[in-house]
């Protein structure tokens, strides 16, 4: 919430925006907070990255008067614009959604604006920050970002700065939801892992990355820059099999460097011919990003019967 001092001077300014014109109101508007700074710059860069869109080529004939008032209708909690904005999108970009028909340009505005509006609002709401925006700010924001000013409100550099921190927040209450979901997988990586160092023939790295030598091999290793071609069996710690070259009888080849980091090091450390069964802590695996939807969650440890086959000549 804005203090008292916020909410006076922001009323003095908008008084004086509509008295004085365009130049007054960027003179005299102050972001003080760093939400007052985050309600505007979400504004200016929806209505920046709008105008410069490559895929959207026909800008210049949008209205952006009408866009505006759409985005402000757009973005609160209930707002759906489907309902009365299916039939003018419709005509104004025909049934393919690929041609422009300029007579309905002004009515489809409103309808992108909102579009745009709840797509900013659904992202927002899904981090419980969506009520949390100043829409006045917001709205200002978002019409001078759609106006293409170098804004004296907020520097392009200021609002760099404020997106990377907003960012930062995000990411962190996206591991905490991961961690309250998927934290019993990493529990589970952490105690297996702990027990199958006790075994004497299970080598442990500085970066806590476990293997064990099956087969020795007599070739040359491969360095961070080279291509490999190798034959691997991968499980969680379960047994199940998520990917293996070895049942689909074709061995894999790619760059040591583009590899998750346990398979980056433990490559480095065999030689062509070595055959190794590497136990890879999850934040040397896929940690909490794994590919969605499939058989890895995240924080989870995996195993692999990894054998080096050839380093190829650069």
């Amino acid at each position: 919430m804005m203090r008292v001092t916020s909410l006076l001077t922001l009323t003095i300014v908008l008084f004086l925006s509509l008295s004085c014109g365009e130049e007054k109101k960027q003179e005299n508007l102050k972001l003080e907070t760093f939400q007052e700074k985050l309600s505007y710059t979400l504004g200016a860069s929806s209505g920046k990255d709008f105008i410069t869109n490559p895929n959207f080529p026909h800008v210049d004939k949008i209205s952006k008067a009408e866009l505006l008032q759409g985005f402000k209708k757009g973005y609160r909690e209930d707002a759906n614009p489907e309902g009365e904005c299916k039939e003018k999108m419709e005509k104004l970009f025909g049934a393919t959604g690929q041609d422009f028909n300029e007579e309905y340009a002004k009515e489809g505005s409103e309808c992108i604006g909102q579009y745009l509006a709840v797509m900013l609002y659904g992202q927002l709401n899904s981090f419980d920050k969506a009520k949390t925006i100043d829409t006045t700010l917001l709205f200002r924001g978002f019409e001078d970002g759609l106006n293409g000013k170098d804004t004296t409100v907020l520097s392009e550099e200021e609002q760099t700065t404020v997106l990377t921190e907003f960012s930062k927040g995000i990411q962190a209450i996206i591991e905490e939801k991961m961690e309250a979901q998927y934290g019993e997988n990493k529990k589970k990586g952490e105690e297996f892992l702990k027990e199958n160092a006790k075994r004497k023939e299970v080598i442990i790295t500085k970066s806590g990355l476990q293997y064990e030598v099956l087969k020795k091999g007599n070739g040359k290793s491969p360095d961070l820059n080279d291509v490999v071609k190798v034959h691997y069996h991968g499980t969680l710690i379960d047994g199940t099999v998520f990917d293996s070259s070895i049942d689909r009888g074709e061995p894999a080849t790619f760059g040591v460097n583009q590899v998750i980091p346990g398979w980056t090091e433990v490559l480095q450390l065999m030689k062509e011919g070595d055959k190794f069964r590497v136990y890879i802590p999850q934040e040397l695996a896929y940690g909490a990003n794994p590919q969605p939807g499939g058989p890895i969650e995240p924080y989870s440890a995996l195993i692999f019967d990894v054998e080096l086959l050839e380093v190829q000549p650069k």
